[in-house]
């Protein structure tokens, strides 16, 4: 991390990282007097100085992210399954599909990578949503979810999807569209969900649902 500091380019710097371990843990310290303190039994790793090899003192674990980010403001990622390039946003990542009700409630949720378009995918969570809840009798989307969508949605599901689109050129609220938002929001506030930490498109689905889970079990506690 110095070394990003001491140089004005980029730097790329590796560490090594444990993805089961849901917290770092700290394997060994040194005291001021030069005394080392093992809090687990102890781990070397090669060194092309020192035969005995270099003493491993950390086990990093997800919130490495942010260690690093709070000591030296250094962006970083790690590495991801499932990524690409949105063509349109020209951003890399994945994209996040959920299916609501009409108060905002998450029905189904998928994951994928970016560069698939969203009328090629938003099939998957709504074929997900109809088969837990077959009393759904039509979707709504924005013109993103155009042809492609449409007709899928009506040849394996048999049902209409009602397309939200700009009255007025310019910017405008496009309606019904504020509902899911507000649910992508809420999602937001969840710290795991703010940025892809996960390595699975699986383990995103599901901390996206345990999120959602805690908003309405505050709901539900609000009115007891």
């Amino acid at each position: 991390m110095e070394t990003s500091k001491l140089c004005k380019s980029p730097v790329v710097c590796s560490v090594p990282f444990i993805n089961k371990e849901p917290h770092t843990i700290k394997t060994a310290d040194i005291d001021g007097h030069g005394k080392i303190h093992h809090f687990v039994e102890p781990v070397y790793n090669g060194n092309p100085i020192d035969a005995k090899g270099s003493l491993v003192t950390y086990h990093w674990g997800y919130d490495m992210i942010d260690l690093i980010m709070q000591s030296c403001g250094m962006i970083s990622t790690i590495y991801c399954e499932d990524r690409g390039i949105d063509g349109g946003k020209k951003v890399k990542g994945r994209k996040r599909h959920i299916v609501v009700n009409t108060m905002g409630n998450l029905l189904a949720v998928a994951v994928h990578a970016a560069n698939i378009h969203d009328t090629k995918s938003g099939i998957s969570p709504a074929k997900i949503a109809f088969e837990k809840y077959p009393t759904i009798k039509k979707f709504c989307g924005d013109g993103g979810y155009r042809k492609s969508f449409v007709e899928a949605v009506s040849s394996e599901l048999g049902l209409d999807v009602d397309i939200s689109e700009k009255i007025l050129s310019g910017w405008a609220i496009i309606p019904k569209r504020w509902v899911i938002e507000r649910t992508f929001a809420w999602a937001n506030n969840s710290r795991r969900l703010s940025k892809d930490y996960e390595i699975t498109t699986s383990s995103e689905e599901a901390f996206f649902t345990i999120s959602h889970f805690r908003v309405l079990l505050r709901r539900l506690a609000k009115s007891l």
